[in-house]
This record gives structure tokens, sequence and C-alpha cells, in this order.
């Protein structure tokens, strides 16, 4: 993984930047929604770029929405809620992310 984002990084540098630089200027905003359009296209980019993270989003799609499912329900929460409600989510996708990665080598 942190050969991909070496990679995303090198190829994707400009979107980075932007995408870097929108956030830390919404701090105090919704930042999420504001950088979207810069988001967007940093993960343009780093799909273009990054094999691996276009398979990972492709085989591992629903895990990743199951995922983030869990994180945006128990958002308010203590880590420990967090950790006990989303661990097994997180177990998934590292395991489907993990076996992505395998079949590149």
């Amino acid at each position: 993984m942190d050969s991909s984002l070496s990679t995303i990084s090198q190829k994707c540098s400009e979107q980075l930047e932007k995408y870097q630089s929108c956030i830390l200027s919404n701090q105090q905003q919704d930042w999420n929604a504001i950088c979207k359009p810069q988001r967007d296209e940093l993960t343009k980019c780093a799909d273009n770029s990054v094999p691996q993270l276009k398979a990972v989003k492709e085989k591992c799609g629903s895990i990743i929405n199951n995922y983030d499912q869990c994180l945006q329900q128990h958002k308010n929460s203590s880590d420990e809620t967090l950790e006990k409600e989303c661990i097994s989510h997180l177990k998934s996708l590292y395991e489907c992310t993990d076996s992505v990665m395998e079949s590149f080598k």
C-alpha cells in the first residue's frame, strides 16, 4: 500500500495539493462537501495511476460501503463503541484488500 501512496503522490501531486489546500482552507466549514470536486479529481487520477486501487474499489466496494456506513452510524460514539461496532467491517475490508493486493504480486 505504501508504494500505491507513493505512486499517487508522484503522479497526482497537483490534484493532491489542490485537495489538501481546499481542506486546510475550509476547516471551519463542511470541507467534505466543499472540496468534493478536488477529491473527485484526485480519485480519478489515482484510479488511472494505480491499478491496484481501482481493483480494490471494484472487488471490495460493498465492504468499503459497509465500513463507511458503520463509521457514519457511530460517528458521535466513543472510540471504544466505534471499535466494538465497526471492527468486524474493518477486518473484512483488510482481508479483501489483502486478497486483491496478493493478486498483483
